[in-house]
């Protein structure tokens, strides 16, 4: 990354914490080593934090930014969230960036009023009550997730490789052995009438790749099993 930055005249590096699809915690050491190496290029790190409310087995996480201040490199730390996953509530296409850096917010605030983006009270509104009201919720919603994800685990890790999952309601699965040179995510829902997300929109590599939600009720999560292990 050090060498790539240099040699192309990088502006930001952009990162997905948790990633985003393999639900993946960068560690504090990991972004402040990245941190360290932004500040030394003068590169701006923006990290989509979008996953970040969602952690399950008891995984912890630290976002960018705090990262970012008790190490004074917030001036290059840009942290973007929404709580459209953590509520389920995308819809309201709502989402903030944060930032101490008084430079991006003023190139910010001059975007906004040149594309005439208005203010809007109801998203704020809403997020606002989720936050302070929210805590049931989500605690349920992490539990269903950690129990759904054991679940697939259980019955699925001799079969399949996925990682390990430790935030999001998103798994990512792969299906090489059993549908090797084959669209994975075509053949699951022209034959056992899975939807899931196609890998080839990460890497053309990994079309044996599947992106499942797993954020459903338990009794959908066996019905998937049982369809997949058809496959074995």
């Amino acid at each position: 990354m050090k060498k790539t930055i240099a040699n192309n005249n990088i502006k930001a590096v952009i990162l997905c914490s948790p990633a985003n699809p393999i639900g993946r915690i960068w560690t504090d050491e990991e972004i402040l080593k990245l941190l360290k190496l932004c500040q030394s290029h003068q590169v701006y790190l923006i990290v989509d934090e979008v996953h970040m409310d969602l952690l399950i087995n008891n995984h912890t996480a630290s976002s960018a930014l705090k990262i970012a201040l008790e190490n004074n490199l917030a001036d290059y730390a840009i942290t973007i969230h929404s709580i459209g996953k953590s509520f389920g509530i995308s819809g309201l296409n709502h989402a903030h960036l944060i930032t101490t850096n008084k430079q991006v917010q003023e190139i910010i605030h001059n975007y906004q009023i040149k594309h005439f983006y208005k203010f809007k009270t109801y998203p704020l509104l809403v997020n606002y009550y989720a936050y302070k009201y929210g805590d049931a919720w989500l605690n349920d919603l992490k539990k269903q997730l950690t129990y759904n994800y054991h679940l697939i685990e259980s019955e699925l890790k001799d079969y399949f490789d996925f990682p390990i999952l430790q935030a999001s309601y998103l798994l990512f699965i792969n299906l090489e052995p059993y549908l090797k040179d084959l669209d994975a995510s075509k053949y699951l829902i022209d034959n056992l009438h899975i939807l899931g997300g196609s890998g080839l929109a990460y890497h053309q590599d990994y079309g044996s790749w599947v992106r499942i939600n797993i954020a459903t009720h338990s009794d959908n999560i066996k019905e998937f099993v049982k369809r997949l292990k058809t496959l074995l």
